[in-house]
């Protein structure tokens, strides 16, 4: 069972119930904000609430599946054209990856047989090479069980709107 499906939230209550991590406390106004941030994706408030427990839960820990925000450190951005998204799946495992393009164009010369010389041409390098965020086996199931990404011709939108939303990206319009 993985941490966020050990996560239980009654927002009738206000009984909040996480695994007990040592050294590790819960920062309730930062967990009011990011749920709101979340709650326009999540199926319904208390998963949003649970994503934001899982969020601090994750940070603390040095956990990469919810990408790693450091201090200080600026924000990706660009157009949403800027940003693609790679899945992986073998067996049990699955990996959601959000990446930003680094893209180089370089002037080459070659020899081109087709022509009997020397030629010159704009190749374009390296798309798509720069990690923003990982979402990891069970992270990446409960992203998609919860309704933050939607699988499909959807994905690729609902990865950028989720990361942008939690503030890993910045999309240029």
């Amino acid at each position: 069972m993985s941490t966020f499906d050990r996560i239980s939230v009654n927002l009738d209550t206000g009984k909040i119930n996480y695994p007990a991590v040592p050294g590790f406390e819960l920062d309730e106004e930062a967990m009011h904000r990011v749920a709101n941030l979340h709650a326009p994706f999540a199926p319904s408030l208390e998963d949003a609430y649970r994503h934001a427990i899982h969020g601090q839960i994750s940070e603390f820990l040095g956990a990469r599946s919810l990408g790693e925000r450091g201090r200080g450190r600026r924000v990706p951005s660009g157009p949403r054209s800027a940003f693609c998204v790679d899945v992986w799946e073998e067996r049990d495992r699955l990996h959601v990856a959000l990446k930003k393009a680094d893209v180089r164009w370089e002037f080459v010369e070659h020899y081109d047989q087709r022509v009997g010389g020397e030629t010159h041409e704009w190749v374009r390098h390296g798309e798509c090479d720069i990690s923003v965020a990982d979402w990891w086996d069970d992270d990446a199931r409960s992203m998609f069980e919860d309704g933050f990404f939607r699988p499909g011709r959807d994905l690729a939108d609902s990865v950028i709107d989720y990361a942008a939303e939690m503030g890993l990206i910045a999309v240029e319009d």
